[in-house]
């Protein structure tokens, strides 16, 4: 091995950073996991900031955390096909009964969206200004994860006054966050991308990472 490669590989090694991630499983444990990050340089980085607002107060989480999937995090590797692969059917779907303004049960059915799909749900419920996005949110909730009973995608007057859902429309929403969060964190998937996009934001700044 030449000088050249031996300092190649002692420059990758000292770029390896260790962290560990407390998180609570799915039977509400609390966990830890160790996982090892990498600096992916400025380039990447600024890709990725690029993307909590890529216009019109608009954020793309799905290409944050691919980006950070592929260039920050080491190990465990992860990526969205990968994520999603390891989603057990039996959790993909979620009904919860709930009385709407007159009385009615009604059944807030629920289906798996995806990773990616779900973590632009998650994080991006707030505008990047700040400015709420509740609108926004539910409409992309009626697309990707409500259904009716006969497995349809739900319309906005689903929560009208005059629809099975009055009354109902903020709760759904609380019900929806809950449920996506119970697979994307339930083996701690979730907290291991928030603490790579820390240390992310760290590798950018005159910090000792």
């Amino acid at each position: 091995m030449s000088e050249k490669d031996e300092q190649a590989i002692a420059a990758f090694m000292d770029n390896q950073f260790e962290r560990t991630v407390e998180y609570t499983d799915s039977k509400g444990d609390k966990k830890t996991r160790k996982i090892t990050l990498q600096d992916p340089g400025f380039d990447i980085a600024s890709q990725a900031i690029d993307a909590l607002n890529v216009g019109e107060d608009t954020g793309d989480a799905g290409r944050l955390f691919d980006l950070i999937m592929h260039n920050v995090l080491v190990n465990p590797h992860m990526d969205y096909e990968s994520l999603n692969a390891d989603v057990p059917d039996d959790i993909k779907k979620k009904t919860v009964t709930k009385k709407n303004r007159s009385g009615k049960d009604v059944h807030i059915n629920m289906v798996w969206p995806g990773y990616r799909t779900a973590l632009q749900i998650v994080f991006m419920s707030t505008r990047p200004s700040g400015a709420s996005n509740m609108n926004g949110t539910m409409t992309k909730l009626n697309r990707e994860v409500f259904r009716t009973d006969k497995n349809e995608v739900l319309k906005m007057n689903f929560w009208d006054a005059t629809g099975d859902g009055s009354g109902l429309g903020m709760i759904a929403m609380q019900e929806a966050t809950k449920f996506l969060a119970e697979i994307t964190d339930r083996n701690g998937d979730q907290s291991v991308l928030g603490k790579a996009f820390q240390f992310l934001m760290e590798s950018l700044q005159q910090v000792k990472l």
